[in-house]
């Protein structure tokens, strides 16, 4: 992939090859494509084998494929369960994942500590679905940098900053989860 233009080409080759797939009747929903990720959904295993092993489209391709087991499926940094009614998504971690961060000990400047852990909380509010999914995540971010040397109220402040700014002047439709959150994680 060493060139400048290789992702631009690979970002082509990708929508040219989800158009040939449509063309041809491949019975399929995209949920999401990121470069060369794609998460699909089938109605059925022969739906799925006609995706992944048609010939005609791209003979030059091969697919790797996950699929759902114990009604969980991680695709990038979201881990997606089913339930009886819906679909729900909260933070992966690999299981490979130390939860080494930078160590409060370390002489990074404070502004890097801050935005490690702003943007942990960042990422695990944009991607779980439910207030309560969203406080079990703050929870396991807490206690990863409490394992890091991070003093309790340094990490409590972040979170409290973290949600200021989230719910400072919101619509009066979202005060009801404003205070469900916080009520939940303070």
């Amino acid at each position: 992939m060493g060139s400048l233009i290789a992702p631009l080409m690979a970002d082509v080759f990708m929508n040219w090859l989800i158009d040939n797939f449509n063309k041809i009747g491949c019975s399929y929903q995209i949920i999401c494509r990121y470069v060369d990720d794609i998460f699909c959904m089938f109605d059925s295993k022969e739906k799925m084998d006609q995706f992944f092993y048609n010939k005609q489209s791209a003979s030059n391709v091969s697919f790797s494929k996950e699929v759902e087991a114990d009604r969980q499926l991680a695709y990038l940094d979201v881990l997606l369960t089913t339930t009886e009614t819906r679909i729900e998504s909260t933070t992966y971690r690999k299981n490979t994942h130390t939860g080494l961060y930078n160590k409060w000990e370390s002489l990074s400047p404070l502004q890097y500590k801050k935005s490690i852990i702003q943007s942990l909380l960042h990422r695990s509010y944009e991607i779980c679905s439910s207030s309560q999914l969203i406080h079990i995540e703050f929870q396991n971010i807490k206690s990863c940098f409490l394992s890091n040397g991070y003093p309790d109220w340094f990490i409590d402040k972040q979170i409290k900053i973290f949600l200021n700014k989230r719910y400072k002047n919101t619509p009066t439709t979202k005060q009801k989860k404003t205070t469900d959150i916080r009520r939940i994680l303070l």
